[in-house]
């Protein structure tokens, strides 16, 4: 495993560090923009801590500090490239501060990827089902690294997460999953998960029919939202319809003959 040298750390490295020490409870001076200045509070750590060590920084004392303070955003998206995209130089557990432009950079060559699956309630969660299946006959649902969902999205995507998990991570047990009868083959039985989302797709009438309940309830559903929408607008027009009558009204009662200013107008 290669070894980083700490005492030659870039000035995000440095600010990083003393955000590190002063959540540690370390004194650390506010400007302090190197690994010198910060000598100081990287000795009373070491001496809080009971780590004999000497020189500007080591990784004993890095460990020991994001043991106690924590990691900043950087170290929580490096340590996620070790596990998506391993390092050639290291394994996993190698310490080292992180670099935001090094760390993007190494993003940009993982070419990582990302699927998003959209919201809508159960109708969204029966599009991405279809959508998953389709990446999975080609072969691509493999090559995703992360996964996000809203709403009804989040139904088929923690189905999909929960059958990567109990395949241990083999995307490709799942992708066979996913494509069973593609091929036209029979297919015995569908995961239950499937079969609830075929069957409660057509959620607002599931029970289709001229005559079903499902049917008239959804007639009259969509009667009565119509007719409170109607009343509401029509109520409001009314009112102002209503308006200029309102002022003609008010204007006649200051300016008419018995009007309060009826000395100041043409009509008195």
């Amino acid at each position: 495993m290669a070894h980083l040298d700490f005492s030659q750390l870039t000035a995000e490295q440095v600010g990083d560090l003393r955000r590190k020490l002063e959540s540690a409870g370390c004194t650390v001076p506010p400007c302090a923009s190197t690994l010198e200045e910060l000598a100081g509070a990287i000795a009373a750590f070491r001496k809080a801590q009971g780590i004999a060590a000497s020189g500007p920084l080591d990784e004993a004392t890095w460990r020991r500090l994001d043991a106690v303070s924590g990691s900043v955003f950087g170290e929580v998206f490096q340590n996620e490239l070790d596990l998506l995209r391993p390092r050639p130089d290291g394994d996993a557990t190698q310490v080292m501060p992180a670099s935001s432009c090094a760390l993007l950079q190494r993003s940009h060559d993982g070419t990582l990827a990302g699927l998003a699956l959209s919201g809508g309630g159960v109708r969204s969660a029966t599009f991405n089902l279809g959508a998953l299946q389709a990446l999975a006959e080609l072969r691509l649902l493999r090559d995703f690294d992360y996964l996000s969902t809203v709403s009804g999205g989040g139904f088929i995507g923690g189905w999909l997460s929960k059958c990567i998990r109990e395949r241990r991570g083999d995307v490709r047990q799942v992708e066979a999953m996913l494509t069973q009868g593609s091929a036209g083959q029979a297919v015995s039985c569908e995961p239950t998960e499937i079969q609830f989302l075929r069957q409660y797709s057509n959620y607002l009438s599931p029970k289709s029919g001229t005559f079903s309940a499902d049917t008239w309830t959804l007639i009259g559903t969509y009667v009565r939202n119509t007719c409170l929408n109607l009343a509401m607008l029509v109520a409001w027009l009314c009112a102002l319809l209503v308006l200029p009558r309102f002022a003609v009204w008010g204007v006649h009662r200051i300016i008419g003959p018995d009007g309060r200013w009826a000395a100041w107008s043409d009509a008195a």
